[in-house]
Formats: C-alpha cells, structure tokens, sequence
C-alpha cells in the first residue's frame, strides 16, 4: 500500500528527493557562489570577495560592451556603471548621430588591452553574471570609463564611488557629455529584445 502524501513518510520521500536535486543543482555551480558575510543585490559591498580571476596580461579577457567582460568565458558586469548598449546611438553637439555604444565599448577594449587584469566580485546580478570591481594594471577600470565619459556612476549601486569622476567628465564634456545621449538604461526599456 501506498503511503498518503500528507502523511510524514510521503514528505520524507519528497524532502529527499528535493534534496537530492538541489545538491545535484549546486554542485554544477547553479546558484550565485557567496562567500561569508557576501553582498546583497543591492550592492552592498561585501566584507570577503565572492570570487577572483587574474588572467595574465587580459589574454583570457574579452569585451562584450562598454561594461561587460567575458573572462574564460564568464560573462563579468562591471560594479556601479552603466555604458551605452552596442546598438545605442548618440548625438554630437549639431546633432549628428553617432555610435556611441560601438566607441565605450573600443574604450573599454583599450582600458584592458595589454593589461594585467584582477576582478573581484561581488554579487550576481539576477542574469547571474558577476558583478566585480575590475583592475587593469591596478587602475580601477570602472573608474577609467566614467572618468573618460563613456560611462556613467549607477549610485544606486556604486554608492557614489563613482560620482567624482562622472563629475569631472561632465564638466570637461568627455565622451558622452559632449553632446546628446540618453541614459543607458533607459535607452535599454525603449529598445527592449
């Protein structure tokens, strides 16, 4: 006879087949890695990093867009910007258009290359991608793309870490600022996929 699923043996049948699927789904990385004391997904920054990559002089490293790396493969969000989308356009001060996010993500590229490049995450974001502060050659690379205004300070997440240097590049007319653009996220919900 069958026992009853309300009955404790059916839930110790069920509690052990979850349990089992779980341990199969974590043990093939399925949710975010957090070390102790890790951060939220509000970007809070942790008191340990979740993870570290070093890959030597950025060989391993490639550039998706203006604020996203895939190092060995794993797609890394830079913590507390936001560049323009690939597809985004801008415009110049006459209002010619431009490629605006084709340019951040050359700068980026140029920021890395050649570079020794260290991240350490913080989070993942709800497409489980990292989010890492990223050195190149020990320069804070989110810090280089607002400072050069092809990225702008996402305080909501960044703290205002980086609103110093989007400052600076706003009122030097860097990048970006130098003529016409929408903010990438909002950019992001008129051209959503």
């Amino acid at each position: 006879m069958r026992p009853h699923p309300l009955r404790p043996h059916g839930y110790i049948i069920t509690a052990a087949v979850v349990l089992a699927a779980l341990s199969a789904y974590l043990s093939q990385g399925g949710l975010p890695q957090r070390g102790p004391r890790s951060a939220t997904l509000d970007g809070t920054a942790p008191d340990t990093p979740v993870m570290r990559w070093s890959p030597r002089h950025g060989r391993n490293a490639f550039v998706i867009d203006g604020d996203t790396l895939a190092i060995n493969g794993e797609h890394i969000r830079l913590y507390g910007i936001d560049a323009p989308e690939r597809e985004q356009v801008c415009f110049m001060p006459g209002g010619a258009p431009y490629a605006c996010g084709r340019i951040a993500t050359v700068r980026l590229r140029r920021e890395i290359e050649g570079a020794k490049l260290a991240c350490v995450a913080h989070y993942r974001d709800p497409y489980h991608r990292p989010v890492a502060s990223c050195t190149a050659n020990g320069r804070d690379v989110g810090d280089a793309m607002v400072r050069s205004g092809w990225a702008l300070d996402v305080p909501l997440y960044s703290h205002g870490k980086y609103a110093a240097a989007e400052t600076e590049a706003r009122e030097a007319k860097r990048g970006l600022w130098a003529g016409e653009f929408e903010a990438p996220w909002r950019w992001r919900q008129q051209h959503a996929r």
